[in-house]
C-alpha cells in the first residue's frame, strides 16, 4: 500500500506522464540517488510523504530523510538526464513519457540494487519500455540479485541504439527466463554489443532460440564474450542461436563455467564465418557432451577455416574427473587453414578428455 498524498499531473498540452518509482525505507533513513555531473538535471520531486515538492538542479543527486518507515511512491517531474538509482529502490511503478512533465534518460541505471525484483510497470496506462533517449544501455541491472522478471518489450524504443548491452543484467542472480524478443527492434547494435550480458545469472534455466535473431549487424571478436559465462543452470545451447550473426567475430568465453551444460546442437558455429577466436568458449563445462559438428557440416574441414587464423586456446579445457562418453570432438587438427593458422594451447586439455570417442587422434599439441 502506498502512502497518500502524492501528487497527480496532468500532461498538459505537451503531453508525457512523470516518472515514478517506489522506495523502501526505515524511520530516519536517507534516500539517494545517484551523481550527474555534467549532465543536465532540473526537475522536481514528490517524496509521496507529505513533504513539499522539492526543485533539484545541483549535480548531486536527490536525497530525502523519511521521519516514517514504510512504501512510498515517488514521482519526479522534469529534465533527468541522468539518474542512478538508490538501493532503497524497491519497483519501478512507470517510466514516465516524454512531453512537457518528463523529458526521458540519458543516462540510466538500477545497478546494485537488491530491492527490484520486476522491471515490469506496474501502471497498466504506463510504458512497458524503458523511454526512448539513453545513451548506453550497458550495465543498467547489473547486479540487481532479486530481478526475476524482464519485460518481452523493455528495449522496444530503441531501434535506432547503435551501442552495447554490456553487462546489462550481469550478476542478476535471481533472472530465471528471458524474453525470447527482448533485442528484437535493437537492430543496429554493432561491436561487444552481447559483452557478458547475462553473466553469472546464475538461477537461468534455458536460452531463447532467437533472442539473437534480428541482431544481424553484431561484429567484433568480443561481440558475444562471456555472455552467459557461469550461468550454472544452463544445461543446453539451443539450435539456431547465432545462425544469423554472420558478421561476428569471436566467441570468447561465451559459456565458460555453464557446469550443468550437456548438449550443444549440430552447427553452432557454422554460418558465424568470420568468427577468429573461440578461445574458453566452453572453459571448465563440467559436463558438455562434445558435438563434433559443431563448427562445420560433413564434407566442410576443407573450406569452413581456409585462410583464417583461428584461436581455440582452451576452448573445451576442463579438470573435472572423467565421465563416460562426453562426445566425440571436432577434428578441427585436421581443418585445412590454408595461409592462415590455428591457435590451439590448451584446446582439448583437461582430465576428461580421455573420455572423447577420439581421443587418441587428437594431437598432443592440442591437448
Amino acid at each position: 500500500m502506498f502512502i497518500p498524498g502524492i501528487i497527480q499531473y496532468s500532461s498538459g498540452g505537451g503531453g508525457g506522464r512523470p516518472f515514478r518509482f517506489e522506495v523502501i525505507v526505515t524511520a530516519g533513513l536517507q534516500y539517494l540517488a545517484g551523481y550527474s555531473f555534467g549532465y543536465v538535471n532540473d526537475y522536481y520531486v514528490n517524496w509521496g510523504d507529505g513533504s513539499a515538492e522539492e526543485h533539484i538542479i545541483n549535480p548531486f543527486g536527490m536525497k530525502h530523510t523519511y521521519s516514517t518507515g514504510g512504501v512510498y511512491e515517488v514521482s519526479v517531474r522534469g529534465t533527468m538526464e541522468k539518474m542512478v538509482l538508490g538501493q532503497l529502490t524497491s519497483a519501478i511503478i512507470d517510466w514516465g513519457e516524454s512531453g512537457d512533465l518528463f523529458s526521458g534518460f540519458k543516462v540510466f541505471s538500477l545497478a546494485n540494487n537488491p530491492l527490484i525484483t520486476d522491471l515490469t510497470a506496474t501502471d497498466p496506462t504506463s510504458l512497458q519500455s524503458l523511454p526512448p533517449g539513453c545513451l548506453s544501455l550497458a550495465s543498467l541491472f547489473s547486479n540487481c540479485p532479486n530481478l526475476t522478471t524482464i519485460p518481452e518489450t523493455l528495449f522496444d524504443l530503441y531501434p535506432d541504439y547503435t551501442g552495447s548491452f554490456a553487462n546489462t543484467f550481469q550478476d542478476c542472480s535471481g533472472l530465471t527466463t528471458i524474453p525470447e524478443n527482448l533485442f528484437k527492434n535493437n537492430i543496429l547494435v554493432g561491436a561487444s554489443a552481447f559483452d557478458h550480458t547475462f553473466s553469472r545469472c546464475s538461477a537461468l534455466t534455458a536460452i531463447p532460440a532467437n533472442l539473437f535473431k534480428y541482431n544481424t549487424l553484431v561484429s567484433g571478436v568480443f561481440a558475444f564474450n562471456g555472455t552467459f559465462s557461469a550461468c550454472t543452470q544452463l544445461t543446453e545451447v539451443p539450435a539456431g542461436l547465432f545462425d544469423t550473426n554472420v558478421l561476428v567475430g569471436g566467441f570468447v568465453y561465451t559459456f565458460e563455467q555453464c557446469r550443468k551444460i550437456v548438449n550443444t546442437p549440430d552447427y553452432l558455429f557454422r554460418n558465424n564465418i568470420n568468427a577468429i577466436n573461440f578461445s574458453n568458449v566452453f572453459f571448465e563445462c563440467w559436463y558438455h557432451k562434445i558435438n563434433p559438428l559443431m563448427f562445420y557440416a560433413a564434407g566442410e574441414k576443407n573450406t569452413r577455416f581456409l585462410n583464417q587464423s583461428v584461436d581455440f586456446s582452451g576452448a573445451f579445457q576442463t579438470q573435472t574427473v572423467p565421465l563416460p562418453d562426453l562426445g566425440t570432438a571436432p577434428e578441427l587438427w585436421s581443418c585445412d587453414y590454408g595461409t592462415g593458422a590455428a591457435t590451439h594451447a590448451r584446446t582439448f586439455r583437461g582430465s576428461y578428455t580421455t573420455t572423447l570417442t577420439n581421443y587418441l587422434d587428437i594431437p598432443a599439441s592440442w591437448r
